[in-house]
């Protein structure tokens, strides 16, 4: 028979191997660890090739915020995600352009060289830092997408979120389809 001593020890050596054993498993998963990197990976266009010219091109518009104010007119500076989703469940969309605009209307830049094929229910998200002020507190995205005829309609939105001195704030904004020749608008000389 063991005695309580004995038994006491091994209880302890198996809650100290237990840790040990899962550390061990989850560290030689060389399958999942892809799943577990979470970090921003900005966009990347495709190059060459015919994506979409044919085809009709939509533009939209979604309103970003870098700062919203706060008591006597600080400015609380915000962290942006865009998401742009395909909700379709069969057929895929080009984005053809991703551009960040300032509060004046002016370009700050584009995210995208090329365009990019948005699979089935994909989706690609931009990534606007706290501390980038360009934009602005009325800041925009102009989106250009392109699809066949029939292809649902992807969900654009922003996530603006900020967090200091024990405060946070989050909120979203949801992009909206703006008629007219979105080349004209997009390329218009400033």
């Amino acid at each position: 028979m063991l005695s309580n001593k004995k038994i006491l020890t091994v209880s302890v050596l198996v809650l100290l191997l237990i840790p040990i054993f899962i550390m061990f498993l989850l560290s030689t998963d060389d399958e999942k660890a892809g799943d577990r990197d979470l970090r921003y990976q900005p966009l990347k266009g495709e190059t060459g090739g015919n994506h979409g010219d044919d085809i009709s091109v939509h533009t939209a518009y979604v309103p970003i915020y870098s700062h919203v104010y706060f008591g006597d007119g600080k400015p609380y500076l915000l962290t942006t995600n865009l998401s742009i989703r395909n909700t379709d469940l069969v057929g895929e969309i080009t984005i053809k352009s991703v551009k960040y605009y300032n509060t004046k209307g002016k370009l700050v830049r584009s995210y995208l060289e090329g365009p990019l094929r948005l699979g089935p229910l994909a989706s690609k998200e931009v990534l606007v830092d706290e501390h980038d002020l360009k934009g602005g507190s009325g800041a925009k995205f102009i989106i250009e997408w392109a699809a066949e005829e029939g292809v649902e309609r992807p969900i654009i939105e922003a996530v603006m979120i900020g967090a200091s001195d024990l405060r946070g704030i989050s909120f979203v904004t949801t992009g909206k389809e703006i008629s007219g020749s979105s080349k004209r608008f997009i390329e218009r000389p400033r």
